[in-house]
């Protein structure tokens, strides 16, 4: 996963997993709502806690093959 200091969000790896929140990408495509879960553990072993997340993930839509954006959610007890 790569990205440009200026395509970059605030948030790294660490600052996610530390808030209790997972990484997500959402499908650009209008009309398509698919989006994948990231497993930080594995993420944070590859890049480290530091690496800061790129607003567009490096990772193309399992159904249409656009981008995914970055996205963060809160997981409840009974996801």
């Amino acid at each position: 996963m790569t990205g440009d200091e200026e395509e970059l969000t605030t948030w790294t790896l660490g600052g996610i997993k530390s808030a209790g929140m997972v990484l997500e990408g959402a499908c650009t495509t209008s009309n398509c709502n698919e989006f994948a879960r990231f497993d930080l553990d594995a993420l944070i072993s590859r890049f480290g806690a530091d690496w800061r997340v790129p607003a567009t993930l490096p990772v193309r839509c399992s159904l249409c093959d656009e981008p995914l954006k970055f996205q963060l959610a809160v997981l409840h007890d009974e996801e």
